[in-house]
C-alpha cells in the first residue's frame, strides 16, 4: 500500500469516527433532555393527584406527605395556607412560617390564584431544588413539593455516563 493510499485511509477512518461522535453527543443530548422532561412530568403527575387527594381528606396529610416524599425520593413537600403558613408537612413542621428563601412568591401566589407551575426553585452549595406549586381546589390551600438531587439522580447519573 503506497503512503498515499494510507493517509486516505487514515482520513477516512478519522472522519468516521469525528461523524460517530457527532451523533453520539446528539443522542446524548436529546436522551438527557428525554429523561428531564420526564421528570418534570412525573412531578407535575404527583402534585396533580396530590391536590386532588387532599380536597378528599385532610385528616391526617402530614403522614400523607411523608410517604409522597419518601417514595419519590422528594426533598419535601407541604400544604400552605394562604398567609404561607405550613398546614401540613412531610419535612417541614406544621404551624410554622415558611423560610421565605425556599419560596418563589410569585409562582405560590400564582398558585393561590389556581395556576400550577413547575421550575427551578432554589440552590444551596450548587445543589439545585426544583419547587412545584399545585393549587388545592376549594380549600384555599397549596401543595409545595421540592425535589433536589434524589429526586433527579437519573439525570445526574445520565449526565455523568
Amino acid at each position: 500500500m503506497t503512503r498515499r493510499r494510507s493517509l486516505v485511509v487514515f482520513a477516512a477512518a478519522a472522519a468516521l469516527l469525528v461523524l460517530l461522535n457527532a451523533v453520539m453527543y446528539e443522542l446524548y443530548g436529546r436522551e438527557a433532555q428525554t429523561v428531564d422532561a420526564a421528570l418534570d412530568d412525573r412531578l407535575t403527575a404527583l402534585g396533580t393527584t396530590t391536590a386532588r387527594w387532599l380536597t378528599l381528606d385532610t385528616r391526617d396529610a402530614s403522614a400523607m406527605l411523608r410517604a409522597l416524599a419518601g417514595e419519590n425520593r422528594l426533598d419535601d413537600a407541604y400544604l400552605l395556607d394562604g398567609g404561607m403558613q405550613v398546614v401540613a408537612g412531610a419535612r417541614t413542621p406544621p404551624g410554622v412560617p415558611l423560610n421565605l428563601l425556599r419560596v418563589d412568591t410569585d409562582r405560590l401566589a400564582a398558585a393561590l390564584d389556581g395556576r400550577a407551575s413547575v421550575g427551578d426553585g432554589y440552590s444551596i452549595a450548587n445543589k439545585r431544588v426544583e419547587t412545584a406549586y399545585f393549587p388545592v381546589p376549594g380549600t384555599g390551600r397549596v401543595l409545595a413539593l421540592e425535589a433536589g438531587a434524589e429526586y433527579h439522580a437519573p439525570a445526574a447519573g445520565l449526565r455523568t455516563t
